[in-house]
């Protein structure tokens, strides 16, 4: 897959994306800073009394909360990167589907080698016209394109079907309508067309296109599909509990906005200051683990999906060209 550079200097990496839920730790970075600059305007410059703490609780939460959000934020770091893994196992095995279905099939009445053995067909049909095998071979081009493009109606359904959207308008610009209308109706379309895939592969094994060896091949393909699509649907309809985004987000909050109370006898005037750079830090963390613990979305951090999905599909197109 080609992708554009990314310009990765620190100018560029100052603003924060208006997308991103970064810009929800705005509020509460606010709210800690604006509470630290009245305890010390009340404090420094009023000369009114106010309720001070030792530096002692802070550091001892502060170590812990680091700990804590260190955990979540690793355990949505691995969600994130395992569901990119499986995605490049289904980038792989569509592509190694598809050149099996293009280069292990060919007509029954023809003989290929296959490690210095002829290869497991039907005997060769014995009529003289030539019209009969070249009837059956643009039948098998209909047949690998046919299997090629419900390999890619595959990808873009799978994507469709973990972001919760519509995949319909995709694969009718993509598959046959016979095929399209059978969909309708299906929970699992992405399933529904693995299984499409399985018939598809038995009548060619019927009709002597592809042999029993070639079969387990291609079955084994589909199967790493299925395993793959597993996984994705596990990250997906298992998120990390809510419990922990709560405790994470409560704690959180406290600590920054109870914060200035225990350092305005330390720093005095540089408490907002001080405030706002510890709570920038720890609101920052806290929602940057939410961001990252679902990669099936639609923010700009989540995974490509659709830049995913469009690169099997122009892998496969280009085999596709690829003279037989």
């Amino acid at each position: 897959m080609t992708q554009a550079h990314h310009n990765h200097s620190w100018r560029n990496l100052l603003p924060t994306p208006r997308e991103s839920r970064l810009t929800r730790a705005w509020p509460r970075i606010i709210l800690a800073t604006s509470l630290s600059v009245a305890v010390t305007y009340i404090e420094r410059v009023r000369h009114l009394e106010t309720y001070s703490l030792t530096t002692t609780p802070f550091t001892i939460l502060g170590v812990a909360i680091s700990f804590f959000l260190g955990f979540r934020n690793t355990t949505a770091y691995n969600r994130f990167w395992e569901a990119r893994t499986l995605w490049g196992r289904i980038i792989n095995t569509t592509r190694s589907l598809a050149r099996q279905i293009l280069t292990q099939s060919a007509p029954a009445g023809a003989f290929a080698s296959d490690c210095g053995r002829e290869r497991e067909k039907p005997e060769p049909k014995r009529s003289s016209d030539a019209t009969v095998l070249s009837a059956e071979m643009q039948e098998l081009r209909t047949w690998q394109e046919m299997m090629v493009s419900l390999i890619i109606g595959y990808a873009h359904a799978l994507r469709h079907h973990l972001l919760g959207s519509d995949a319909f308008p995709d694969l009718q610009s993509r598959l046959s309508r016979a095929d399209t209308e059978r969909l309708r109706g299906q929970d699992n379309v992405p399933l529904a067309l693995l299984y499409r895939m399985g018939l598809h592969l038995r009548e060619a094994r019927q009709r002597g296109w592809v042999t029993a060896q070639d079969v387990r091949s291609i079955e084994d393909s589909l199967t790493q599909l299925t395993d793959a699509q597993g996984g994705c649907e596990r990250i997906k309809n298992t998120p990390i509990p809510l419990t922990y985004t709560l405790l994470s987000h409560r704690i959180v909050t406290f600590f920054c906005c109870a914060l200035p109370f225990g350092l305005i006898d330390t720093v005095k005037m540089l408490t907002p200051l001080v405030v706002f750079l510890v709570s920038y830090a720890f609101i920052g963390l806290d929602v940057l683990g939410e961001e990252i613990s679902d990669p099936f979305d639609t923010q700009p951090h989540s995974l490509p999906l659709p830049a995913l999905t469009a690169t099997i599909e122009k892998n496969l197109q280009q085999m596709l060209e690829e003279p037989a």
